[in-house]
Protein backbone atom coordinates (compact mmCIF):
# COMPACT_ATOMS: atom_id res chain seq x y z
CA UNK A 1 0.00 0.00 0.00
CA UNK A 2 2.48 2.11 0.74
CA UNK A 3 4.55 1.31 -2.11
CA UNK A 4 1.12 2.18 -4.35
CA UNK A 5 0.83 5.76 -2.59
CA UNK A 6 4.39 6.43 -2.99
CA UNK A 7 4.17 5.58 -7.02
CA UNK A 8 1.08 7.55 -7.14
CA UNK A 9 2.94 10.58 -5.92
CA UNK A 10 5.78 10.20 -8.21
CA UNK A 11 3.49 10.43 -11.02
CA UNK A 12 1.06 13.15 -9.91
CA UNK A 13 4.59 15.24 -9.17
CA UNK A 14 5.58 14.40 -12.55
CA UNK A 15 2.61 15.03 -14.35
CA UNK A 16 2.75 18.24 -12.81
CA UNK A 17 6.06 19.05 -14.02
CA UNK A 18 4.97 18.17 -17.63
CA UNK A 19 1.90 20.50 -17.42
CA UNK A 20 3.97 23.49 -16.19
CA UNK A 21 6.65 22.53 -18.72
CA UNK A 22 4.10 22.80 -21.78
CA UNK A 23 2.70 25.91 -19.56
CA UNK A 24 5.93 27.71 -20.08
CA UNK A 25 6.26 25.96 -23.88
CA UNK A 26 2.94 27.03 -24.92
CA UNK A 27 3.74 30.71 -22.79
CA UNK A 28 7.16 30.77 -24.70
CA UNK A 29 5.61 30.67 -27.89
CA UNK A 30 3.15 33.21 -27.55
CA UNK A 31 5.92 35.57 -26.85
CA UNK A 32 7.70 34.66 -30.08
CA UNK A 33 4.75 35.04 -31.80
CA UNK A 34 3.76 38.40 -30.33
CA UNK A 35 8.06 39.68 -31.13
CA UNK A 36 7.92 38.00 -34.67
CA UNK A 37 4.65 40.14 -34.94
CA UNK A 38 6.76 43.45 -33.42
CA UNK A 39 9.29 42.56 -36.00
CA UNK A 40 7.06 42.31 -39.07
CA UNK A 41 5.33 45.64 -37.95
CA UNK A 42 8.75 47.48 -37.47
CA UNK A 43 10.32 46.54 -40.59
CA UNK A 44 6.60 46.96 -42.51
CA UNK A 45 6.70 50.54 -40.99
CA UNK A 46 10.30 50.82 -42.66
CA UNK A 47 9.69 49.60 -45.67
CA UNK A 48 6.39 52.14 -45.78
CA UNK A 49 8.70 54.76 -45.20
CA UNK A 50 11.06 53.84 -47.35
CA UNK A 51 8.43 53.41 -50.17
CA UNK A 52 7.01 57.24 -48.89
CA UNK A 53 10.87 58.70 -49.39
CA UNK A 54 11.20 57.52 -52.80
CA UNK A 55 7.65 58.34 -53.80
CA UNK A 56 8.30 62.11 -52.95
CA UNK A 57 12.46 62.21 -53.55
CA UNK A 58 10.73 61.36 -57.24
CA UNK A 59 8.27 63.52 -56.74
CA UNK A 60 10.30 66.17 -56.13
CA UNK A 61 12.47 65.43 -59.42
CA UNK A 62 9.49 65.48 -61.53
CA UNK A 63 8.75 68.58 -60.35
CA UNK A 64 11.68 70.03 -60.92
CA UNK A 65 12.76 68.53 -64.37
CA UNK A 66 9.54 69.28 -65.34
CA UNK A 67 9.30 72.74 -64.34
CA UNK A 68 12.98 73.37 -65.80
CA UNK A 69 11.69 71.91 -69.12
CA UNK A 70 8.74 74.24 -68.52
CA UNK A 71 11.01 77.35 -68.52
CA UNK A 72 13.23 75.87 -71.47
CA UNK A 73 9.91 75.25 -73.10
CA UNK A 74 8.66 78.96 -72.50
CA UNK A 75 12.71 80.08 -73.60
CA UNK A 76 12.46 78.50 -76.65
CA UNK A 77 8.91 79.42 -77.76
CA UNK A 78 9.78 83.08 -76.95
CA UNK A 79 13.01 82.88 -79.01
CA UNK A 80 11.47 80.33 -81.29
CA UNK A 81 13.19 82.50 -84.36
CA UNK A 82 16.75 83.59 -82.39
CA UNK A 83 19.85 82.24 -83.55
CA UNK A 84 22.21 80.84 -81.06
CA UNK A 85 25.03 82.93 -81.27
CA UNK A 86 28.70 81.58 -80.79
CA UNK A 87 29.47 84.47 -78.37
CA UNK A 88 27.56 82.50 -75.13
CA UNK A 89 30.54 80.83 -75.32
CA UNK A 90 33.04 83.28 -74.48
CA UNK A 91 34.05 85.29 -71.94
CA UNK A 92 32.59 89.59 -71.62
CA UNK A 93 36.19 90.89 -72.14
CA UNK A 94 39.23 89.96 -73.22
CA UNK A 95 42.34 91.64 -72.36
CA UNK A 96 45.63 91.73 -74.30
CA UNK A 97 49.34 93.91 -75.04
CA UNK A 98 49.93 95.51 -78.47
CA UNK A 99 54.09 96.56 -78.26
CA UNK A 100 57.21 96.12 -80.35
CA UNK A 101 60.79 97.27 -81.18
CA UNK A 102 61.98 95.93 -77.79
CA UNK A 103 64.69 93.61 -79.48
CA UNK A 104 68.03 95.50 -78.05
CA UNK A 105 69.00 93.53 -74.71
CA UNK A 106 69.73 96.78 -73.43
CA UNK A 107 68.82 98.43 -70.05
CA UNK A 108 65.51 99.96 -71.73
CA UNK A 109 64.18 96.60 -73.01
CA UNK A 110 64.46 94.77 -69.28
CA UNK A 111 62.74 98.26 -67.87
CA UNK A 112 59.47 97.60 -69.90
CA UNK A 113 59.71 94.09 -69.03
CA UNK A 114 59.05 95.06 -65.15
CA UNK A 115 56.85 97.33 -65.99
CA UNK A 116 54.96 94.84 -68.19
CA UNK A 117 55.17 92.32 -65.84
CA UNK A 118 53.81 94.55 -62.66
CA UNK A 119 51.15 96.05 -64.78
CA UNK A 120 50.00 92.55 -65.97
CA UNK A 121 49.21 91.49 -62.35
CA UNK A 122 46.66 94.19 -62.03
CA UNK A 123 44.81 93.31 -65.12
CA UNK A 124 41.21 91.25 -64.61
CA UNK A 125 40.99 88.91 -66.58
CA UNK A 126 44.52 88.26 -67.17
CA UNK A 127 46.04 88.93 -70.96
CA UNK A 128 45.43 86.57 -73.02
CA UNK A 129 47.96 87.14 -75.66
CA UNK A 130 50.97 89.69 -76.30
CA UNK A 131 50.37 91.23 -79.97
CA UNK A 132 54.05 91.61 -81.06
CA UNK A 133 53.77 95.11 -83.67
CA UNK A 134 57.98 93.57 -84.65
CA UNK A 135 60.93 93.96 -84.65
CA UNK A 136 61.70 91.63 -81.66
CA UNK A 137 65.09 90.72 -82.02
CA UNK A 138 67.71 93.44 -83.34
CA UNK A 139 71.39 92.19 -84.53
CA UNK A 140 73.13 93.18 -81.49
CA UNK A 141 70.20 91.78 -79.22
CA UNK A 142 70.62 88.43 -80.58
CA UNK A 143 72.37 85.80 -78.59
CA UNK A 144 72.49 82.40 -80.56
CA UNK A 145 72.24 79.39 -78.35
CA UNK A 146 72.41 77.09 -81.33
CA UNK A 147 69.51 76.00 -83.21
CA UNK A 148 66.95 78.63 -84.66
CA UNK A 149 65.11 78.28 -82.03
CA UNK A 150 63.70 81.65 -82.48
CA UNK A 151 62.02 80.96 -85.50
CA UNK A 152 59.19 79.23 -86.22
CA UNK A 153 55.15 79.57 -86.42
CA UNK A 154 52.69 79.84 -83.96
CA UNK A 155 48.84 79.68 -84.62
CA UNK A 156 46.26 80.85 -82.39
CA UNK A 157 42.65 81.26 -82.71
CA UNK A 158 41.30 85.01 -80.77
CA UNK A 159 37.99 84.71 -78.89
CA UNK A 160 35.08 85.87 -81.22
CA UNK A 161 37.30 88.65 -82.91
CA UNK A 162 39.48 88.70 -85.94
CA UNK A 163 43.01 89.92 -85.80
CA UNK A 164 45.35 89.80 -89.22
CA UNK A 165 48.99 90.26 -89.19
CA UNK A 166 50.00 91.35 -92.72
CA UNK A 167 53.75 91.10 -93.98
CA UNK A 168 54.61 94.51 -95.41
CA UNK A 169 58.21 93.97 -95.61
CA UNK A 170 57.77 91.56 -98.33
CA UNK A 171 59.56 91.68 -101.57
CA UNK A 172 58.25 93.56 -104.29
CA UNK A 173 57.45 90.31 -106.67
CA UNK A 174 55.50 88.65 -103.49
CA UNK A 175 54.12 91.77 -102.05
CA UNK A 176 51.05 92.26 -104.48
CA UNK A 177 49.79 88.80 -102.92
CA UNK A 178 50.14 90.46 -99.23
CA UNK A 179 47.47 93.08 -100.31
CA UNK A 180 45.18 89.97 -102.11
CA UNK A 181 45.83 88.07 -99.33
CA UNK A 182 44.53 90.56 -97.13
CA UNK A 183 41.66 91.64 -98.77
CA UNK A 184 40.04 88.03 -99.38
CA UNK A 185 40.57 87.47 -95.69
CA UNK A 186 38.81 91.30 -94.78
CA UNK A 187 36.15 90.83 -97.31
CA UNK A 188 35.29 86.73 -95.59
CA UNK A 189 32.42 88.54 -92.95
CA UNK A 190 31.84 87.58 -89.75
CA UNK A 191 31.69 83.57 -88.65
CA UNK A 192 27.85 82.56 -88.46
CA UNK A 193 26.29 83.18 -85.35
CA UNK A 194 28.28 85.99 -84.74
CA UNK A 195 26.31 89.49 -84.82
CA UNK A 196 29.31 91.67 -83.90
CA UNK A 197 32.86 91.12 -84.73
CA UNK A 198 36.07 93.49 -83.82
CA UNK A 199 38.18 93.44 -86.56
CA UNK A 200 41.97 94.54 -86.18
CA UNK A 201 44.78 94.60 -88.56
CA UNK A 202 48.29 94.67 -87.22
CA UNK A 203 51.59 95.41 -89.57
CA UNK A 204 55.16 96.46 -88.88
CA UNK A 205 55.08 99.72 -90.62
CA UNK A 206 52.78 102.62 -90.13
CA UNK A 207 49.83 103.89 -92.61
CA UNK A 208 50.03 107.24 -91.20
CA UNK A 209 52.58 108.55 -88.31
CA UNK A 210 53.89 111.65 -86.80
CA UNK A 211 57.25 110.19 -85.52
CA UNK A 212 60.14 108.61 -86.84
CA UNK A 213 59.55 107.13 -89.87
CA UNK A 214 56.37 109.09 -90.93
CA UNK A 215 53.95 108.16 -93.25
CA UNK A 216 54.18 105.14 -95.59
CA UNK A 217 52.57 106.78 -98.99
CA UNK A 218 52.40 103.14 -100.31
CA UNK A 219 50.14 101.88 -97.50
CA UNK A 220 48.04 104.87 -98.13
CA UNK A 221 47.44 104.14 -101.16
CA UNK A 222 47.12 100.24 -101.22
CA UNK A 223 46.00 99.33 -97.82
CA UNK A 224 44.40 102.34 -95.90
CA UNK A 225 41.33 101.86 -98.92
CA UNK A 226 41.02 98.55 -97.48
CA UNK A 227 40.77 99.37 -93.70
CA UNK A 228 38.02 101.78 -94.60
CA UNK A 229 35.93 99.75 -96.95
CA UNK A 230 36.04 96.72 -94.81
CA UNK A 231 35.54 98.74 -91.81
CA UNK A 232 38.38 97.62 -89.66
CA UNK A 233 38.27 99.26 -86.09
CA UNK A 234 42.38 99.91 -85.69
CA UNK A 235 45.14 99.53 -86.70
CA UNK A 236 48.45 98.05 -84.56
CA UNK A 237 51.90 98.69 -85.57
CA UNK A 238 55.29 99.75 -84.70
CA UNK A 239 58.05 100.75 -86.71
CA UNK A 240 58.23 104.05 -85.13
CA UNK A 241 59.65 103.91 -81.82
CA UNK A 242 57.20 105.97 -79.99
CA UNK A 243 53.37 105.53 -78.82
CA UNK A 244 50.85 107.57 -80.93
CA UNK A 245 46.90 107.10 -81.38
CA UNK A 246 46.32 108.65 -84.88
CA UNK A 247 42.03 108.97 -86.01
CA UNK A 248 41.47 109.58 -89.28
CA UNK A 249 37.94 110.99 -89.91
CA UNK A 250 36.40 110.81 -93.71
CA UNK A 251 34.10 113.13 -95.11
CA UNK A 252 31.06 110.45 -94.67
CA UNK A 253 31.41 110.27 -91.01
CA UNK A 254 33.47 107.42 -91.04
CA UNK A 255 36.18 106.90 -87.99
CA UNK A 256 39.59 104.98 -88.20
CA UNK A 257 42.12 104.55 -85.51
CA UNK A 258 45.85 103.98 -86.00
CA UNK A 259 48.02 102.96 -82.88
CA UNK A 260 51.84 103.11 -83.13
CA UNK A 261 53.73 100.79 -80.08
CA UNK A 262 57.16 100.36 -80.78
CA UNK A 263 58.33 101.91 -77.88
CA UNK A 264 59.24 98.74 -76.79
CA UNK A 265 63.59 99.30 -76.07
CA UNK A 266 64.86 100.98 -78.90
CA UNK A 267 65.85 104.75 -78.94
CA UNK A 268 62.71 106.61 -79.18
CA UNK A 269 61.80 108.87 -82.69
CA UNK A 270 60.77 112.36 -81.92
CA UNK A 271 57.83 113.61 -83.66
CA UNK A 272 57.72 115.50 -86.78
CA UNK A 273 57.87 119.43 -86.79
CA UNK A 274 54.33 120.40 -86.33
CA UNK A 275 52.77 117.80 -85.59
CA UNK A 276 50.64 118.07 -82.38
CA UNK A 277 49.23 121.13 -83.99
CA UNK A 278 47.50 118.45 -86.42
CA UNK A 279 44.36 117.19 -85.31
CA UNK A 280 44.91 113.73 -86.83
CA UNK A 281 47.05 113.40 -83.95
CA UNK A 282 45.56 112.52 -80.75
CA UNK A 283 48.11 111.81 -78.12
CA UNK A 284 51.81 111.21 -78.91
CA UNK A 285 53.76 109.46 -75.98
CA UNK A 286 57.75 109.44 -76.05
CA UNK A 287 58.45 107.18 -73.79
CA UNK A 288 59.50 103.89 -73.84
CA UNK A 289 56.39 101.76 -72.85
CA UNK A 290 53.64 99.70 -74.10
CA UNK A 291 49.70 99.47 -74.67
CA UNK A 292 47.18 97.76 -73.01
CA UNK A 293 43.90 96.78 -74.63
CA UNK A 294 40.22 96.03 -72.95
CA UNK A 295 37.91 94.46 -75.36
CA UNK A 296 34.06 93.82 -74.58
CA UNK A 297 31.50 93.14 -76.71
CA UNK A 298 30.59 97.02 -76.56
CA UNK A 299 33.41 98.62 -76.71
CA UNK A 300 37.48 98.32 -76.47
CA UNK A 301 40.01 100.42 -74.36
CA UNK A 302 43.72 101.47 -75.28
CA UNK A 303 45.62 102.68 -72.77
CA UNK A 304 49.32 103.91 -73.13
CA UNK A 305 51.12 102.98 -70.34
CA UNK A 306 54.94 103.94 -69.67
CA UNK A 307 58.27 101.97 -68.21
CA UNK A 308 56.97 102.79 -64.69
CA UNK A 309 53.61 101.01 -65.30
CA UNK A 310 52.56 104.43 -64.92
CA UNK A 311 48.72 105.17 -67.51
CA UNK A 312 49.74 108.09 -69.62
CA UNK A 313 46.24 108.52 -72.25
CA UNK A 314 43.21 106.56 -72.30
CA UNK A 315 40.74 106.22 -75.17
CA UNK A 316 37.60 104.42 -76.27
CA UNK A 317 36.79 102.75 -79.32
CA UNK A 318 33.02 101.90 -80.11
CA UNK A 319 31.35 99.84 -81.62
CA UNK A 320 30.27 100.24 -85.11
Amino acid sequence: MQLEAGLRKREELEDGKDRHAAVRRGNGGWGAALHGAANYEHWVKLIALGSLGVWVIFALFFWHTGAAAGRQTAHKTRDFNAQPSILNGFPEATNFIAFGDFGTGDENQRKVALALENYTTTMDPPPAFVLSTGDQIYDHGLVRLGGDGCYGELLMTSRAGAITRMNEQSSVKTRQSQYEWIEQTLSAGKPAGVERMWTIVMGHWGVYSFAGNADTPELIDMLDPMLKKYKVHAYFNGHDHSMQHVRKMDTDGSVRNYFISGAGGYRIHGLQPNARANPDLVHAALTHGFMSVHMTRTHFRVQLVDDSSEVLYTTDVRYE
